[in-house]
């Protein structure tokens, strides 16, 4: 359930705490092979990362190795890494690339599994030739390490002087925004928080807060994300859209609606979990009997101690008593209680297999249904790798393939033969758009199934399951 909307405040910035740890270094070593014996060229340079895999189509960089003009054929690699940063209940592996230049030209076909989970220390990685589409800058694009990292960006602006933007993207999958538009004689600054996830090859940010539709970015490099449109495409004039990345964390404090769980402590401060993040905050001492635990106390709820609660707050960094910094809560104004709300699940990417995905877009148009009991979809299952589902009338059914990283081909597609009297054309294309599909990208909550040529033909979004 969405009630909230954006509120205008005055931007104050304010220090950023940062406490330094000094800790001991482990190590995954590993060797990663790839084909051909050419000697590398001295601009090239080899990288693997040691990644938390725990959230699917969400990694997060622990540590990594760079090698500046790698042996030919077999690279021997070390990634030393904080045992500190690695729980038991997480997943991790190790994946590569090679560069040569700004151009990726090898990456690993599958991530080695290590350290939890029944894996060990070593990384063994096959490698395999990039494919470039007809986009030039594909093989430009990359992951985003070395988090948590700001983002910040002057972009056009129709009715003021600029609109500054400023993302900090944090390792946990969730972010802090504020958008200031500069108008005369007076700012003007909003405020997000929310989830992120990262598209399946790495290229793009889905970012989901409490705006009506995700926001897009595009991934260009380590240091500079580029705003898309609401399609995915990008906006013109595209640099103007560019956000650059400071070289620290950025201070900001986000001020603005919220929704979450509230849990009333007898002594002391209570909590709040925020339901688009999934995060929990404590309360500020200082705002222990004032606004949020007041309220609850004279609503007398009794829910065991815990209510869905619609506050006004702000989020600020406090320096906790043994010298480390958290992220609290000030409660400015409570808006009220709903105790039989859930918050519902955090936003995460829909898997690729056994998600039912509608089709939302053909060739660059979007679809909207003849009927609302004809939509057209696909689903596919892992198990036996059968593809099923609708052209819009009738029913479709086949075999599919993946092969390698972002890899998707169709089999012969078989349809029954119904005939409609509207929807048929649609449906046709939909099904050459299956046939013509060679790789595809999971973007969020949206799947892109792309042709030979790296042109997308299909746009399809993910369904919730019926409870």
């Amino acid at each position: 359930m969405r009630t909230r909307g954006w509120l205008a405040f005055t931007v104050v910035a304010l220090p950023l705490l940062v406490t330094a740890v000094n800790v001991r270094a482990a190590v995954v070593r590993g060797v990663a092979s790839y084909p051909g014996n050419a000697p590398m060229p001295p601009d090239a340079r080899f990288e693997a990362l040691l990644e938390d895999v725990t959230r699917p189509g969400n990694p997060v960089v622990v540590a990594r190795k760079k090698i500046n003009k790698p042996a030919t054929g077999y690279i021997p690699f070390e990634i030393l890494y904080s045992p500190d940063r690695i729980q038991s209940s997480h997943s991790y592996a190790v994946r590569a690339r090679i560069a040569i230049g700004d151009r990726l030209v090898f990456v690993s076909e599958q991530p080695a599994p290590v350290l939890t989970r029944g894996s060990g220390t070593a990384a063994n990685l096959t490698m395999r030739s990039v494919s470039l589409s007809s986009d030039p800058d594909l093989g430009r694009r990359g992951t985003l390490d070395d988090l948590p990292a700001s983002f910040t960006g002057l972009l056009p602006c129709d009715d003021c002087a600029g609109v500054r933007e400023h993302l900090v993207l944090m390792p946990d999958g969730t972010y802090l925004f504020g958008r200031t538009f500069m108008r005369s004689g007076h700012d003007e600054t909003y405020y997000d928080i929310g989830s992120w996830v990262a598209s399946s090859d790495g290229s793009r940010l889905v970012l989901r807060g409490q705006r009506e539709k995700p926001d897009q970015l595009e991934v260009r490099n380590d240091a500079t994300l580029r705003r898309l449109g609401e399609n995915g495409r990008p906006t013109e004039p595209v640099p103007a859209h560019d956000l650059h990345r400071a070289e620290s964390v950025l201070p900001i404090e986000p001020r603005l609606p919220m929704s979450g769980i509230y849990k009333h402590a007898a002594k002391g401060a209570g909590t709040f979990r925020d339901c688009l993040t999934g995060q929990q905050w404590p309360l500020l001492p200082a705002d222990a009997e004032s606004a949020l635990p007041t309220a609850w106390k004279e609503a007398k709820r009794k829910t065991g101690g815990e209510s869905m609660a619609y506050i006004e707050g702000r989020l600020v960094l406090h320096l906790r008593e043994d010298g480390a910094t958290e992220r609290s809560l000030v409660v400015e104004r409570v808006i009220g209680f709903k105790p039989k709300e859930t918050c519902g699940t955090v936003f995460v990417s829909a898997p690729l297999e056994a998600t039912r995905w509608q089709l939302a877009e053909l060739d660059g148009e979007a679809v909207a249904p003849a009927e609302p009991s004809r939509e057209a979809w696909i689903t596919l299952q892992a198990k036996d790798h059968r593809a099923s589902g609708s052209g819009g009338c009738n029913k479709i059914s086949g075999s599919y393939q993946l092969t390698g990283n972002q890899v998707l081909s169709f089999g012969a597609l078989a349809a029954t033969k119904k005939a409609c009297e509207s929807g048929m054309d649609m449906e046709s294309k939909f099904l050459a758009a299956l046939e013509a599909t060679r790789s595809y990208v999971v973007v969020g909550r949206s799947l892109e199934l792309l042709d030979e040529s790296g042109q997308r033909r299909a746009r399809l979004d993910a369904v919730a399951k019926k409870k």
